[in-house]
């Protein structure tokens, strides 16, 4: 694979510039990653990826509302289960393109062609992907039909069933920072702050059901009720607690802790 990298900076004329690292998932499939340091809360940055000699177009994005920062308008667009539907030998990916334009297009009538200027962000609940044992589905069901999105918003998943507890997912959604800090839990539920908003993202599936999480999650709310920088708190899960257009996907775990 070639060298990779992300030039960015404060206008288009880039100027500074970060290496990567790069995975073969499959002959026609890498995934590679770069991770941004340093940069300046609520601040819009210019970037083109690049690949040896190949390179995107420029694109923007703005960061975060700095943690703690009141008075400001937080907007952020909620999806889920956006998998293809079918199977995964032959997904029907029609319905997930057209969601992503349908979001896309919503957020241009709302907020301009600049949306990304006032958008701050994505939650996805989860089920990117109809079978999380084909690494090559993240990129016919993810990354390509919400590519126009994910370019300039910042897009934070709660894992869903179909993903599981597999290793792509973990892999190609890098939340490490986000995470428990101690135990082997790491990303595997997380939480942010943008803002005076603070974001719990939980893991509903079975095998997170565990007391380590909802030690977790009692610990976050507990410090969030005595910290005068949160005033919001959103929590986003893959299974419902009650649910009217899915009441047979009711998960008790949801509903009772």
């Amino acid at each position: 694979t070639s060298p990779i990298s992300i030039d960015y900076g404060l206008t288009s004329a880039l100027g500074t510039s970060q290496a990567g690292t790069c995975s073969v998932i499959s002959s026609t499939n890498n995934y590679c990653t770069v991770q941004l340091t340093g940069l300046k809360a609520n601040t819009v940055y210019y970037y083109k990826c690049m690949s040896g000699t190949s390179s995107t177009p420029v694109y923007q994005f703005r960061t975060a509302v700095a943690p703690g920062t009141s008075g400001q308008h937080i907007i952020f667009a909620i999806v889920g289960d956006t998998r293809a539907a079918g199977d995964h030998v032959s997904p029907d990916t029609l319905i997930t393109g057209r969601n992503a334009r349908f979001l896309e297009a919503t957020l241009k009538t709302k907020y301009g062609a600049n949306y990304w200027t006032k958008v701050s962000h994505i939650l996805n609940g989860g089920d990117l992907v109809m079978a999380e044992s084909n690494g090559n589905e993240y990129s016919r069901e993810f990354f390509l039909p919400f590519n126009n999105l994910t370019k300039h918003l910042p897009t934070y998943v709660s894992i869903g069933n179909h993903e599981g507890n597999g290793s792509y997912f973990f892999n190609f959604m890098k939340y490490e920072d986000l995470g428990p800090v101690s135990g082997g839990d790491l990303e595997k539920y997380y939480k942010f702050q943008v803002g005076n908003c603070l974001y719990l993202m939980v893991n509903s599936n079975t095998n997170f059901q565990t007391p380590a999480q909802l030690n977790w999650f009692t610990t976050v709310l507990d410090a969030a009720k005595n910290d005068n920088t949160v005033d919001f708190i959103f929590l986003t899960f893959h299974h419902p607690g009650n649910s009217e257009m899915w009441p047979d996907g009711n998960t008790g775990w949801i509903q009772t802790n």
